[in-house]
């Protein structure tokens, strides 16, 4: 009822959407997250990290239902909102891979080892793309490649382990964002 309206919120509408995706409603878990989209738009507010969030959480469900260029748009989207984000760089690089885009899938990847060079399924990803990629163009598929994006290093988390006496505060990226669990 109007009751109900009233309190739709993108944060709640997020976490209905995270509450779907955990139970493999992709459709409804999307169909939550653009609600969310919307009213976060129209509102206008400044909340890109929020609106990050959920285009990276709608692209998780764009990917299990296969919808792969759609996966890739959100992906887009939410990563010029917040660059450097690993969730949405993984999705968007499963979604290249999926749609024979060895060269992007296998550029995402290695942005996320930039990132942070500890996560094993972009590792995973790099050597398949590399066998891919090598099947496909041969010994001189490097040479072809597009420029890797460069990460700056205030975006990278985990190269270095820091000193006992270190404060975390100056790590802003390991901070929790809200997004739903699922990788």
């Amino acid at each position: 009822g109007a009751a109900a309206a009233m309190a739709e919120s993108p944060g709640s509408l997020r976490r209905a959407g995270n509450e779907e995706f955990r139970r493999g409603q992709y459709g409804p878990a999307a169909a939550l997250y653009s609600r969310a989209l919307e009213l976060l738009e129209a509102a206008g507010a400044a909340a890109a990290e929020e609106l990050s969030v959920l285009l990276a959480n709608r692209a998780a469900c764009h990917l299990k239902d296969g919808a792969c260029s759609l996966c890739v748009q959100d992906c887009s989207r939410a990563l010029e909102l917040v660059p450097y984000r690993i969730k949405p760089l993984l999705r968007r690089a499963a979604a290249y891979e999926a749609l024979e885009q060895y060269q992007l899938a296998y550029m995402d990847y290695k942005t996320v080892l930039q990132v942070d060079c500890t996560i094993q399924a972009a590792h995973d990803g790099v050597n398949r793309m590399t066998k891919a990629l090598l099947e496909k163009d041969g010994v001189k598929w490097r040479q072809k490649l597009p420029p890797i994006p460069t990460v700056p290093v205030s975006a990278q988390t985990r190269w270095s382990v820091p000193s006992a006496g270190a404060p975390g505060a100056n790590n802003p990226a390991m901070a929790p964002t809200g997004e739903s669990g699922e990788s």
